[in-house]
């Protein structure tokens, strides 16, 4: 596993873990999360909750990529 000088696994991990499991997932989303699930929201038609927890932005980020199809490296 990768890990950084910390001893903290490497960003690409935690990318791949299920943001149910985020120690940090009940806190507020990360201006980039808000800034990128606005774009999402307005290109789905679909109203943005500016209320969501990290982990939950996450989860909309994911379910409104699929149904955008951004995101998609295939």
């Amino acid at each position: 596993m990768n890990q950084s000088k910390r001893g903290d696994p490497a960003p690409e991990d935690n990318r791949k873990k299920d943001p149910e499991d985020w120690v940090t997932g009940d806190e507020s989303m990360t201006g980039p999360q808000r800034s990128y699930l606005e774009t999402l929201c307005r290109e789905a038609g679909e109203e943005f909750d500016p209320r969501l927890a990290k982990a939950e932005a996450s989860q909309r980020i994911e379910e409104l990529q699929k149904k955008t199809g951004r995101g998609r490296d295939h």
